[in-house]
């Protein structure tokens, strides 16, 4: 698979990004699973912080990228074999009618900076949608608060850092993408 045959949803949770990837991949020649989160643990590799693990992922980290600075080019080799893992994965995932794989795992927001770095070539949607409408969402969903007020608490990194994350990110890389509002296209 190519990168200009990836597509990127980046939005947060309850923007509509589900019914986006079921619009889009009503189209025979777009493939995807439902979030693939991918890319999350993969970027992560090297950063001390963001991620818990069985094991001492702050260690692990400091490992890493001691193998790292021993590659020819370091890091750019390193995630050169990133996107190679990535695009082969997905390149699985492809039918044989599809061209496209959409990957929408709505927390890449956080990584915004790593995938046009390592997707320059890729296709990017930004999607947004009203505060309030996914605060109230989230609490609805069955998946998340269920009604109870009291586990909104579990989404505040998506509440308080995800719309500056996706704000910054727009303002960053909008010309690069397409970016639509989620009541827009309903």
């Amino acid at each position: 698979m190519k990168e200009n045959q990836l597509i990127f949803i980046i939005s947060l949770p309850r923007s509509g990004s589900t019914l986006l990837q079921k619009i889009l991949t009503v189209n025979k020649n777009v493939n995807s699973v439902s979030e693939p989160w991918l890319l999350l643990p993969l970027t992560h590799i090297v950063n001390p912080k963001g991620t818990k693990a069985i094991y001492s992922h702050k260690k692990s980290s400091e490992f890493i990228t001691d193998l790292i600075n021993e590659l020819p080019n370091k890091a750019h080799t390193f995630n050169t074999y990133i996107k190679k893992f990535v695009l082969n994965v997905y390149g699985e995932l492809l039918s044989t009618d599809s061209s496209f794989f959409l990957d929408k795992t709505p927390r890449y927001y956080r990584i915004l900076d790593d995938l046009f770095e390592m997707f320059p070539n890729s296709k990017f949607i930004f999607l947004t949608r009203d505060p309030i409408q996914i605060t109230a969402s989230i609490i609805d969903s069955k998946n998340m608060c269920n009604g109870d007020i009291s586990k909104l608490n579990e989404y505040q990194e998506d509440l308080i850092d995800g719309f500056n994350f996706l704000a910054n990110g727009i303002k960053k890389y909008g010309e690069k993408a397409c970016v639509m509002d989620y009541t827009k296209f309903l």
